[in-house]
């Protein structure tokens, strides 16, 4: 739900999103069909708990709609306070309601213009170019600020501040590579930031694989290797919490290890980014090409036959015509030369002799 790893914002498991989604549907919020207003009794909340109890409905309870009402009641009674319009924002951004979000938080901008960094960072994941450099710079900022006044009796709140503000320098170096990439000492300022994030954060993932890109573009492999092997390290570790960076960031990392010609562990960054979602046929491919690369011919070959399967329902002229040529080089291939195949190599050397021609 976020397009940077190394916030601290709660996010929703993948089943309860799944569950949160069909009770949307049941209650009609998908086609836009306004819940019952939740009345505020006699016994009304304070803000911030009114806001923990409406996220606790969502969260825990999955309803939605009950949540979303206690929201839109105490808004139309606060339509003006920015803990409730910041809060009720990243509530719909995780319902994936993002055109009312950005509404809702350029509304706390115009209100509050000085207060909470983290609405910047959300909205410059919305809008393009210089937009949303302001706004990663102004969050900056801000959580800079807020920082600087929490006090160290505070060191679990300090350590999720430095977090998100380690997080916005890597989303702002992420910028200076792609939407504002000419500006002027666009390179520059890319490095800073990312050395300021790591400065903040040792393992902020984001840095570290934006390091690797950088130093591969500048020729820099060796170093880039170095970057890359902590975020492989940082993957490894939080496959065992249970807590795996998104698909997309397992995917790019395997295409900068292919880049510097890690072959194996750019397999294994592909295998993992297909467990998270196995339709992906350029995954596949991919994955299919490093283990050629790697000298793996026999997991190469079953890779690609499940390439040519997903284009079957879904077509890609460009991967059809890439894995056809990898089909090529295995056929021409020296299977011979191959060390030690396990049963199941074998087995796939095996059934693809039998199919040549």
């Amino acid at each position: 739900l976020r397009k940077m790893e190394g916030g601290s914002e709660k996010k929703l498991t993948k089943n309860q999103q799944k569950k949160m989604k069909k009770k949307n549907k049941k209650q009609g919020q998908a086609q836009g069909i306004q819940v019952p207003l939740f009345q505020i009794g006699v016994n009304e909340l304070p803000i911030p708990k009114a806001i923990e109890k409406a996220n606790k409905y969502i969260e825990e309870e999955m309803n939605f709609g009950k949540g979303i009402a206690m929201y839109q009641a105490y808004l139309e009674k606060y339509p003006n306070d920015c803990l409730l319009l910041d809060s009720f924002s990243e509530v719909l951004i995780s319902a994936g309601e993002v055109e009312k979000a950005v509404q809702t938080i350029r509304k706390s901008i115009e209100l509050h213009p000085n207060e909470n960094g983290r609405k910047y960072l959300n909205l410059a994941e919305f809008i393009e170019g210089d937009g949303s450099l302001e706004c990663y710079e102004k969050g900056i900022q801000l959580l800079q600020v807020e920082l600087e006044n929490l006090p160290t009796t505070r060191p679990k709140e300090r350590e999720e501040v430095t977090k998100q503000l380690a997080s916005a320098h890597a989303s702002t170096a992420e910028l200076y590579m792609t939407d504002c990439c000419f500006k002027l000492n666009a390179e520059q300022s890319c490095e800073e930031h990312l050395q300021n994030a790591l400065k903040l954060h040792q393992e902020n993932i984001d840095a570290l694989q934006c390091l690797a890109n950088l130093r591969i573009l500048r020729d820099r492999d060796e170093d880039a290797k170095v970057y890359l092997e902590k975020v492989v390290n940082i993957i490894h570790q939080r496959e065992i919490e249970d807590l795996l960076p998104s698909f997309d960031f397992i995917k790019q990392t395997g295409r900068l290890l292919l880049e510097i010609n890690e072959f194996q562990k750019a397999a294994i960054m592909f295998e993992k980014a297909i467990n998270l979602s196995g339709e992906d046929v350029e995954g596949w491919y991919l994955m299919a090409f490093s283990h050629f690369k790697a000298g793996d011919f026999g997991a190469s070959f079953e890779c690609s036959e499940n390439v040519d399967e997903l284009l079957k329902t879904n077509m890609d002229p460009e991967i059809q015509s890439a894995n056809a040529e990898l089909k090529q080089n295995l056929n021409d291939a020296d299977w011979e030369d191959v060390e030690e195949m396990s049963d199941d190599e074998q087995q796939n050397f095996d059934l693809y002799q039998a199919i040549l021609p």
